[in-house]
């Protein structure tokens, strides 16, 4: 597989991702403080939101989304094949539960939407459970025979 090598990695790849990275850190930091001290007060017929909510889901994502891309800058750096293995296990691990981590923090906790879901797997759950219970059956309704 062609790829960066040496000097070529380091300075044409590794240095401008830390240099952006580290502008993503500056940016976290800076909405943290948004969001916990300066927080403005809008009067507003919606619903309160707990900056101690926003707080925890903020730290949730940077930690699960930024730790992923440390696990693959420091996967580029090793030289031992093992700790490169062990570092591209963990970037694909955590890769792929992002989408499942937003959805758990933004839809799940919302309790209107964690009762829906609810509602629709315990729908599809008693389903297959009913139709386990009565066999195979033809549209007609009746039990299909198959030679």
């Amino acid at each position: 597989m062609c790829w960066l090598n040496e000097y070529s990695l380091n300075y044409g790849f590794l240095l401008p991702v830390g240099i952006l990275a580290m502008c993503n850190i500056a940016c976290f930091v800076i909405v943290i403080c948004k969001i916990t001290c300066l927080r403005t007060k809008v009067s507003s017929s919606a619903r309160k939101r707990n900056p101690k909510d926003d707080f925890a889901v903020a730290v949730a994502v940077c930690i699960m989304m930024g730790l992923t891309w440390v696990f693959g800058f420091f996967m580029l750096l090793a030289d031992n094949v093992t700790y490169q293995t062990i570092m591209s296990w963990l970037f694909t691990i955590f890769n792929s539960t992002q989408g499942f981590l937003i959805f758990v923090l933004n839809c799940l906790r919302q309790t209107k939407i964690r009762v829906l879901w609810w509602g629709a797997f315990v729908a599809c759950i008693t389903c297959r459970k009913e139709q386990h219970k009565r066999g195979p059956r033809s549209s007609s309704g009746s039990v299909s025979t198959r030679i």
